[in-house]
């Protein structure tokens, strides 16, 4: 009797998150992940970074890495085709934005926003300084805070900041809230935030790290957005490929069945990954792309 010959399953579409994934520990694409997003490419698969970042943040790396692609950026709240143009977006209701806010100042805690016309903070200069120490520390867990200090202001965080004057500027009709962000150096304290924010406000409250809080509307999910935007590309889920390793990625791993997290993924996301692969900083997500298209 012939054996049945083994069916290939087909590839069409890889989306991987970037920090603490696709990018090493010096927030650099590696050679060996480089080379392997452009073979994908040259193959006809279409490859999509999947961030809670905005664009503006993501748009240089094109220039310095030589390619393109389309991106799901801010958590799903936004998407973009490989030129940059919108795909669709789903902004926060500006009731939540002000329930939200309130919730985190009474704990001493201060937001940044992503909205349609960029990244904007209601805060004075020194504590968006302070803030963005927060967050490069999440980024460069190996820096200590006085070495942080000094790469601030060539940060592109903080070159691309714009700074509001006070939350009724923002809640402008001109204005589209999209994302809020907030950092805190206890994961546990976070961890409460995000639990109180949920129970307060119609919002979806998870984190790409432990010691951060990030703030989307509920149908601004990773998973929700890309089976959204597949359909339209005529993609099916078992044709996509997803990597990523925060609480963030929570939708892409319950939503497409090939999913990859490396072995520094939170426990919760490695629960749910079809396969634990290497660490981010050794080039797991290309090992794993030319291993597939190899395959």
């Amino acid at each position: 009797m012939k054996k049945k010959p083994i069916m290939k399953k087909t590839i069409k579409l890889i989306a991987s998150d970037l920090d603490g994934t696709l990018l090493d520990k010096k927030q650099r694409i590696s050679p060996v992940n480089l080379d392997a997003i452009k073979k994908a490419q040259e193959k006809g698969v279409r490859f999509m970074i999947s961030t809670g970042r905005n664009y503006d943040t993501i748009e240089p790396m094109f220039s310095e890495y030589g390619f393109r692609c389309a991106c799901l950026l801010q958590n799903g709240a936004e998407i973009r085709d490989e030129q940059g143009h919108i795909l669709g977006t789903v902004s926060m209701d500006k009731a939540d934005v002000i329930t939200c806010t309130e919730i985190l100042e009474a704990h001493g805690l201060c937001a940044e926003y992503m909205t349609n016309q960029g990244v904007y903070t209601i805060y004075p200069r020194d504590k968006a300084f302070a803030f963005m120490v927060d967050r490069l520390q999440c980024l460069r867990p190996d820096l200590s805070r006085a070495e942080l200090e000094k790469r601030v202001p060539e940060s592109i965080f903080f070159q691309k900041l714009h700074y509001a004057d006070g939350l009724e500027e923002l809640l402008r009709d001109e204005y589209e809230v999209r994302k809020m962000i907030t950092f805190h150096e206890d994961a546990e304290f976070c961890s409460r935030i995000r639990t109180e924010l949920e129970e307060k406000a119609d919002i979806c409250a998870l984190s790409s790290f432990p010691t951060n809080v990030e703030i989307n509307h509920k149908q601004a999910q990773k998973g929700i957005a890309l089976r959204n935007i597949i359909g339209k590309m005529g993609i099916l889920p078992e044709e996509v490929i997803v990597f990523g390793d925060g609480l963030n990625d929570w939708t892409l791993f319950t939503e497409f069945s090939r999913s990859y997290a490396p072995e520094n993924a939170v426990p919760e996301i490695k629960a749910l990954a079809g396969e634990v692969i290497g660490y981010h900083h050794e080039d797991a997500v290309g090992k794993k792309i030319l291993e597939l298209l190899s395959n």
